[in-house]
């Protein structure tokens, strides 16, 4: 491993040691010496390690500035330290732990992306059509998959980002990643019933004051049904869904159940 892979573990650290490389090339050519268009000597860096000033870093004395001389150095020996030598028992004692499940000749196969998506799942990734996701979805207790709230309920998750594809995920199941095998592999399998009405929809509902079974009355209940908020039981992969009188509404109140409700737990 080497200052590429710091990147991946610490988005923000990366981004700083490949511009204190970048200071130390330009120092060995006799240029300036610059980190984000500041001088070095101006950055107030000091030979410690990063986020863990009590950690010494080996090569320099604890404190000292660090300087266009010694950029370089400093650069090896925080990289050493986040992704080599600096973790090196934490390393041999997890190679040693997972060898008593498996052996790590079974991972020679696998990149490190393919092990990543093999143990912890898939971030949201596979297919995510509307017919991919009527095939792997379950609709029960009040809709089939032919039900206009289904169909809204289907359009608005194969129109979701990344992002929002983890955080649904995260909602309804309480993991952000899929299985090997993506959402058809989801066991147990994701289910979506109707929800029925809350009070406040309800109450909306009966000052309609139209016949029950009408087609006002339906609108009557859709529109009433438009106020609410999906809900989950992530233990079983159960949405509860309200019947949305469109694809736009069912949309819009999923993302912000998703996106505001992270965490939240209520009885419904």
């Amino acid at each position: 491993l080497g200052l590429h892979d710091v990147g991946r573990l610490d988005a923000g650290l990366g981004r700083t040691l490949e511009a204190l490389a970048a200071a130390a090339s330009a120092a060995a050519r006799g240029a300036p010496a610059l980190l984000f268009g500041t001088p070095l000597a101006d950055a107030g860096l000091t030979w410690d390690t990063p986020g863990f000033p009590a950690v010494p870093l080996p090569g320099g004395a604890a404190g000292a500035p660090v300087d266009a001389s010694t950029v370089g150095a400093f650069v090896v020996a925080v990289v050493d330290a986040t992704v080599g030598a600096g973790v090196s028992r934490q390393v041999a004692a997890f190679r040693d732990g997972f060898s008593k499940a498996a052996p790590l000749s079974a991972l020679a196969p696998f990149d490190d992306a393919e092990t990543d998506a093999l143990l912890c799942g898939e971030p949201g990734g596979g297919d995510w059509s509307p017919a991919a996701l009527e095939a792997a979805i379950r609709f029960d207790h009040g809709y089939t998959a032919a039900s206009a709230p289904a169909r809204h309920f289907v359009a608005a998750l194969a129109g979701l980002d990344p992002a929002d594809r983890a955080r649904f995920l995260r909602f309804a199941t309480g993991c952000p990643r899929l299985p090997h095998g993506g959402l058809a592999a989801l066991a147990p399998r994701l289910t979506v019933v109707r929800k029925h009405a809350s009070a406040r929809a309800s109450e909306a509902g009966a000052a309609s004051a139209t016949p029950p079974g009408s087609a006002l009355a339906d609108a009557a209940a859709a529109a009433a049904a438009d106020a609410d908020l999906p809900s989950v039981m992530t233990c079983a992969n159960y949405v509860k869904l309200p019947p949305y009188s469109s694809a736009k509404v069912a949309a819009a109140r999923l993302l912000y159940a998703v996106r505001e409700g992270q965490g939240a737990f209520d009885l419904s």
